[in-house]
């Protein structure tokens, strides 16, 4: 069963509201425009039955047609990452949505969230809800991660609007943020031999790391290490007595984090180097055997004609908090490119693919 909606209505209503979306810059230094995200959807949403939650100041909503007990689960977030004021302008061309956050993925959550308004039309009584959250770009752990632990024994599934490309991820790496710190003796410039510099010692150990957690030519399916913050010294004529450099790190499922540490440990240059774990996150896959998967996979085929390509992605995403609770997580989001640069777009053609989809999938459970 399919709902006798005008698709060309429907693809405008999304587009419409992906474009409003994107005008809120929802970024995490303004927590007051994500929380306007959500207040724009539930503009649109009425009166009909939703849940909010707040955890640690983070806001999430669920919008649902049983917000009490949905044992299938839509997903998405919109936040987004900083961008400049001209990215928080949607602008339709050539087929594209373009701004920041239209492929990450306001789209996806447009999407999801007229299917479900335009189920409530119907009164349909199907057990689906769509949780909204705002801190995923930061790492998720006050809106999918509590969520997934409350309600882990009543949602049966959850999908995931990531960007995708129509596929469907079966794994995904875990992050891993790490600090690495040198210590060495305060001293005058003037006399820098008086003293140890810290960052030079830092730099050599980034250095060795850089020998051995080479940079791939492209996408490589084992353990990354990226430098991604450094600083040290408190001024500029004194010899430094600390430093520090901020590793983020991703390892593949079948890969250990212990291995990974050993491995650097081993690789460090000075005995007194320290090395702290801020997190270690669990990384994501699924069975392939799991029903959900069946399910979406035949929802797939029935809509383009073709089997279903698997991707294993470099990112991580809310999906681990929920596969972590053992509750089967798919993500599965429209077609565009750009993630995060100031050429982000999402094609419009895929968001009505991506609704005939999720369409055929709910009418089947």
């Amino acid at each position: 069963m399919v709902l006798s909606f005008d698709m060309d209505m429907v693809v405008d209503e999304v587009v419409k509201l992906t474009a409003e979306l994107i005008a809120i810059p929802s970024t995490k230094d303004k927590p007051g425009e994500q929380s306007n995200c959500l207040r724009l959807l539930e503009k649109y949403w009425g009166k009909r039955p939703k849940k909010k939650f707040m955890d640690d100041g983070v806001e999430s909503v669920l919008f649902g047609l049983s917000p009490s007990s949905p044992a299938i689960l839509f997903n998405g977030h919109v936040d987004v990452v900083p961008a400049s004021d001209s990215q928080f302008k949607a602008r339709v061309s050539s087929g594209k949505i373009w701004g920041r956050g239209a492929y990450d993925m306001k789209a996806a959550v447009a999407t999801m969230f007229v299917l479900l308004k335009n189920l409530s039309k119907r009164q349909e009584r199907l057990p689906v809800g769509l949780l909204v959250v705002t801190d995923e770009e930061i790492g998720g752990s006050n809106g999918s991660k509590p969520y997934s632990e409350v309600f882990s024994k009543i949602t049966k599934g959850v999908i995931i609007g990531e960007p995708t490309n129509l596929s469907i991820e079966k794994q995904a790496k875990a992050p891993i943020k790490l600090v690495i710190r040198t210590c060495g003796k305060r001293a005058h410039a003037a006399h820098l031999w008086e003293g140890v510099n810290a960052i030079t010692k830092l730099s050599h150990e980034i250095s060795k790391l850089s020998r051995v957690f080479k940079v791939p030519s492209g996408p490589r399916w084992n353990a990354t290490v990226n430098f991604s913050m450094i600083c040290g010294g408190l001024a500029g004529n004194q010899v430094p007595d600390h430093a520090e450099v901020t590793l983020d790190v991703r390892r593949t499922p079948q890969e250990k984090t212990s291995a990974i540490l050993r491995k650097i440990r081993s690789t460090l240059v000075y005995d007194d180097t320290k090395i702290e774990i801020i997190y270690d996150e669990p990384s994501h896959s699924i069975l392939t055997s799991s029903p959900l998967l069946k399910l979406l996979m035949n929802s797939i085929k029935a809509e383009s004609g073709v089997s279903q390509n698997f991707i294993s992605s470099n990112f991580a995403s809310d999906a681990r908090h929920f596969s972590s609770k053992r509750i089967p997580a798919l993500c599965f989001g429209p077609s565009g490119d750009g993630m995060h640069s100031d050429d982000e777009f999402v094609y419009v053609e895929s968001l009505r693919q991506y609704y005939n989809i999720l369409e055929r999938f709910v009418f089947k459970l």
